[in-house]
Protein backbone atom coordinates (compact mmCIF):
# COMPACT_ATOMS: atom_id res chain seq x y z
CA UNK A 1 0.00 0.00 0.00
CA UNK A 2 2.78 2.08 0.36
CA UNK A 3 4.65 1.47 -2.60
CA UNK A 4 1.47 2.34 -4.25
CA UNK A 5 1.48 5.59 -2.25
CA UNK A 6 4.86 6.27 -3.43
CA UNK A 7 4.22 5.44 -6.81
CA UNK A 8 1.01 7.95 -7.08
CA UNK A 9 2.72 10.74 -5.59
CA UNK A 10 5.95 10.41 -7.80
CA UNK A 11 3.51 10.03 -10.79
CA UNK A 12 2.18 13.30 -10.12
CA UNK A 13 5.31 15.19 -9.36
CA UNK A 14 7.66 13.41 -11.77
CA UNK A 15 10.36 16.30 -11.28
CA UNK A 16 10.92 14.37 -7.80
CA UNK A 17 12.12 10.98 -8.89
CA UNK A 18 15.53 11.84 -7.22
CA UNK A 19 14.10 12.12 -4.07
CA UNK A 20 13.77 8.34 -3.37
CA UNK A 21 16.24 6.89 -5.49
CA UNK A 22 19.62 5.22 -3.00
CA UNK A 23 22.65 4.20 -4.93
CA UNK A 24 24.33 1.44 -3.25
CA UNK A 25 28.09 1.84 -2.53
CA UNK A 26 30.46 -1.26 -2.30
CA UNK A 27 31.38 -0.22 1.23
CA UNK A 28 27.69 -0.26 2.34
CA UNK A 29 27.32 -3.75 0.68
CA UNK A 30 31.29 -4.93 2.17
CA UNK A 31 29.51 -3.69 5.62
CA UNK A 32 26.34 -5.63 5.24
CA UNK A 33 28.39 -8.71 4.47
CA UNK A 34 30.03 -8.15 7.58
CA UNK A 35 27.62 -7.59 9.72
CA UNK A 36 25.28 -10.65 8.69
CA UNK A 37 28.89 -12.70 9.39
CA UNK A 38 29.29 -11.58 13.00
CA UNK A 39 25.10 -11.60 13.67
CA UNK A 40 25.18 -15.45 12.63
CA UNK A 41 27.88 -16.64 14.70
CA UNK A 42 26.75 -14.72 17.97
CA UNK A 43 23.69 -16.54 17.40
CA UNK A 44 25.49 -20.12 16.47
CA UNK A 45 28.05 -19.91 19.72
CA UNK A 46 24.88 -18.43 21.97
CA UNK A 47 22.81 -21.06 20.91
CA UNK A 48 25.10 -23.82 20.80
CA UNK A 49 27.53 -22.61 24.05
CA UNK A 50 25.38 -23.72 26.76
CA UNK A 51 24.41 -27.38 24.95
CA UNK A 52 28.54 -28.12 25.42
CA UNK A 53 28.99 -26.67 28.85
CA UNK A 54 25.88 -29.03 30.14
CA UNK A 55 28.16 -31.60 30.71
CA UNK A 56 27.72 -33.35 34.41
CA UNK A 57 24.44 -31.21 35.13
CA UNK A 58 21.45 -32.96 37.02
CA UNK A 59 19.16 -35.06 35.00
CA UNK A 60 15.93 -37.12 35.29
CA UNK A 61 16.12 -39.15 31.85
CA UNK A 62 18.35 -39.07 28.48
CA UNK A 63 16.17 -36.06 27.23
CA UNK A 64 17.45 -33.82 29.39
CA UNK A 65 21.23 -33.99 28.60
CA UNK A 66 22.30 -32.06 25.22
CA UNK A 67 23.15 -33.40 21.55
CA UNK A 68 24.93 -37.18 22.28
CA UNK A 69 25.31 -37.23 25.93
CA UNK A 70 23.33 -39.61 28.18
CA UNK A 71 21.89 -39.05 31.62
CA UNK A 72 24.49 -41.12 34.04
CA UNK A 73 23.20 -42.80 37.23
CA UNK A 74 25.26 -43.47 40.29
CA UNK A 75 23.32 -44.34 43.32
CA UNK A 76 21.23 -41.49 43.54
CA UNK A 77 23.25 -39.24 41.67
CA UNK A 78 22.33 -38.74 37.99
CA UNK A 79 24.24 -36.24 35.93
CA UNK A 80 25.20 -35.88 31.84
CA UNK A 81 27.55 -37.92 30.55
CA UNK A 82 28.86 -38.80 27.23
CA UNK A 83 27.97 -42.29 25.51
CA UNK A 84 31.78 -43.14 26.19
CA UNK A 85 31.72 -42.36 30.03
CA UNK A 86 28.04 -44.16 30.22
CA UNK A 87 27.49 -45.67 34.36
CA UNK A 88 24.27 -46.92 35.93
CA UNK A 89 24.95 -48.06 39.10
CA UNK A 90 22.53 -48.48 41.21
CA UNK A 91 22.37 -49.65 45.19
CA UNK A 92 22.64 -53.30 45.93
CA UNK A 93 20.90 -52.66 49.10
CA UNK A 94 17.81 -50.49 50.75
CA UNK A 95 18.42 -46.92 51.34
CA UNK A 96 16.76 -46.53 54.43
CA UNK A 97 17.70 -45.87 58.48
CA UNK A 98 18.08 -48.64 60.92
CA UNK A 99 14.82 -48.52 63.13
CA UNK A 100 15.08 -50.79 66.20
Amino acid sequence: MIKTFICLLLATYPSKKNLIKHKMQASDIDFNEQLNTVLVSITTIGYFAPKFLRNNEICKTDDDCPLIMRCCEIGKDKYCCTPNNFVKLQYSYLDQEINN
